[in-house]
């Protein structure tokens, strides 16, 4: 097991402070179609140096998703 300081523990504690408000009558797949609709050419996805951008994501078929 990974001993941490008291330093890198609350980086870690800030950098995974991810809380964010959503809209309650708004699913996450209608939320990913907005964000889609805004920034079609943005990076929504990215692995070893590879990305995908938010439209190109959209266009995968649903499978995809599913792995």
């Amino acid at each position: 097991m990974i001993q941490l300081n008291q330093y890198q523990q609350n980086l870690l504690h800030r950098f995974n402070q991810t809380d964010a408000i959503f809209p309650s009558e708004s699913c996450l797949p209608q939320l990913f179609e907005k964000q889609c609709d805004l920034t079609p050419d943005a990076i929504a996805v990215e692995f070893n140096g590879d990305g995908l951008s938010y439209q190109q994501l959209n266009q995968k078929p649903i499978k995809f998703l599913l792995f």
